[in-house]
């Protein structure tokens, strides 16, 4: 998430977000939300948790971002090239990009060495990195780097070519690579800030930089934090609300309605509460606050445990003979009713938020064919898997094939 989907997403929020009460509007250039979960490290190069990702967009930017219809755009990247064979990828930087501290002072310039700097703090391993794994996956030689095979860390596929200029090269081909700038292990650091920091980097918004369209001027854990817009921002022209004002409260999706309601804050950072949300919908005052919820940014979907670690007396020798065998797998995979289990959340329009595979539609195309509709993939994204008469005829096949084993 960069700058201009940023300042839209909060702009449109705001707007939203505008309460009536009795006949009148209440209107403020701020944007103030409760929160329940509070931020665990303010390190943007381990953390692999959504919700501290979502602050981070906020107040760094990457080489490339979505924009609000989810079309990838340059971000610091200001172009790239991809090489004939998809191994190297040469972005090209814009100039006069600031790093800011969280009292608004400018610190460096964001250069290409700063990309470089930031991959070798997360294929460092005795740094912890949760999203080390991402780089470990595409980049040539990281996967050396990383186990400490390989200790010259000019060999893995990551390289400042000049001031302005960021080369990686990966391991083999990777179609979607232009979206994975997007994701925090991508993301810049300043070496010689992170030097002077040294284990104290991200442990507050004191001790980390700022290059995106908010610094976030003050944070006091389990009470308040609060984002400033950037002055200095390359992209300032599109960051439309000067402050953002978060308040905790562990009860926060419970009594951020009443609060929203009564124009305390401007917008909930959890969607309405299913039980709520019938209520709602008859009153012809509450009903016109409800919007709906954006898709999740995570797919969520069952897998089976081939390899059980369990205790002993849980048998995991018989779950392994029962999970390799296709009819019993078959019979839970047509058994789950995904609608139902959506409307406990999505009580309106479950539907949306269904997908028939892994992989999400619109996500990877090759001549202008989606690849959900290519090869044996294509019966499965069309065809939806609940199917009742199915899932009793392969348990009663998985019962028979599986008696006395």
């Amino acid at each position: 998430m960069g700058s201009t989907l940023k300042s839209t997403l909060a702009g449109l929020i705001a707007i939203v977000a505008t309460v009536h009460l009795g006949g009148a509007e209440k209107k403020s250039a701020d944007y103030t939300s409760l929160y329940a979960n509070e931020l665990t490290t303010m390190n943007y190069l381990v953390s692999s948790t959504i919700n501290e990702h979502i602050v981070f967009a906020n107040m760094i930017d990457g080489l490339t971002e979505y924009d609000r219809y989810g079309v990838l755009r340059p971000s610091i990247a200001k172009s790239w090239s991809i090489s004939p064979d998809g191994l190297v990828y040469t972005f090209k930087l814009r100039e006069g990009v600031r790093w800011m501290t969280f009292e608004g002072k400018e610190y460096a310039e964001v250069n290409a060495q700063d990309f470089v700097d930031g991959a070798k703090y997360v294929l460092t391993k005795s740094f912890a990195s949760k999203v080390a794994d991402i780089l470990v996956s595409v980049l040539k030689n990281a996967p050396e780097y990383y186990d400490g095979k390989l200790t010259d860390f000019s060999q893995v596929g990551v390289k400042a070519k000049d001031k302005y200029t960021l080369e990686y090269t990966l391991a083999k081909p990777v179609p979607y690579f232009l979206s994975m700038p997007t994701y925090v292990c991508f993301f810049p650091v300043n070496g010689k800030f992170l030097a002077e920091m040294g284990k104290r980097f991200g442990t507050d918004h004191r001790t980390v930089l700022y290059n995106g369209a908010y610094l976030m001027t003050a944070f006091d854990p389990q009470s308040s934090r609060e984002l400033v817009r950037n002055e200095k921002y390359w992209d300032k022209g599109n960051v439309f609300i000067k402050r953002l004002g978060y308040r905790y409260n562990k009860e926060a999706t419970t009594l951020g309605p009443e609060l929203f309601l009564r124009g305390e804050v401007a917008g909930l950072e959890e969607p309405l509460p299913a039980a709520m949300v019938d209520t709602w919908m008859k009153d012809p005052t509450k009903k016109v606050q409800i919007h709906p919820a954006p898709v999740n940014t995570f797919s969520y979907f069952y897998a089976f445990n081939f390899y059980p670690q369990f205790e002993a007396e849980y048998n995991p020798e018989n779950w392994k003979v029962a999970v390799n065998n296709k009819a019993f797998r078959k019979s839970i995979f047509h058994a789950m009713d995904r609608k139902v289990a959506m409307v406990t959340t999505e009580p309106f329009q479950p539907e949306r938020r269904l997908m028939t595979t892994l992989t999400p539609r619109n996500f990877v195309s090759a001549g202008g064919k989606d690849f959900v509709d290519m090869g044996d993939l294509a019966p499965f994204a069309k065809t939806e898997s609940f199917d009742k008469a199915k899932a009793l005829s392969f348990k009663a096949q998985a019962l028979k094939e599986l008696t006395g084993k």
